[in-house]
């Protein structure tokens, strides 16, 4: 678990994660910088189908894709033993999202 100056847990690995099939490639790189935490993710498709003999393996490597694709954090503020820290967890996490 990393932490982003006492106030930001990730829980996830950090680096890369990639998975290359027939059917597609998917990476997924996080990285904790100064301050902050990116995350990537690229996918691109090889296929516009799935053969019914392959549809298990394919079910396989879309359950890693699936897997890959959720990540958790958790962030805390001075005020988050109290119920009315909701501006200060928003103010907190605005950062991390790109719009």
């Amino acid at each position: 678990m990393a932490n982003i100056r006492g106030e930001l847990l990730w829980q996830e690995a950090l680096g890369s994660t990639e998975i290359d099939n027939p059917w597609f490639t998917f990476s997924r790189t996080a990285e904790i910088h100064e301050d902050s935490l990116s995350v990537e993710f690229v996918f691109q498709s090889k296929s516009d189908h799935v053969n019914q003999g392959d549809m298990s393996e394919y079910m396989a490597q879309f359950d890693k894709l699936d897997k890959a694709l959720h990540y958790q954090f958790w962030a805390k503020g001075k005020a988050s033993d109290q119920r009315n820290n909701s501006k200060e967890m928003k103010n907190l996490i605005k950062p991390l999202i790109n719009k």
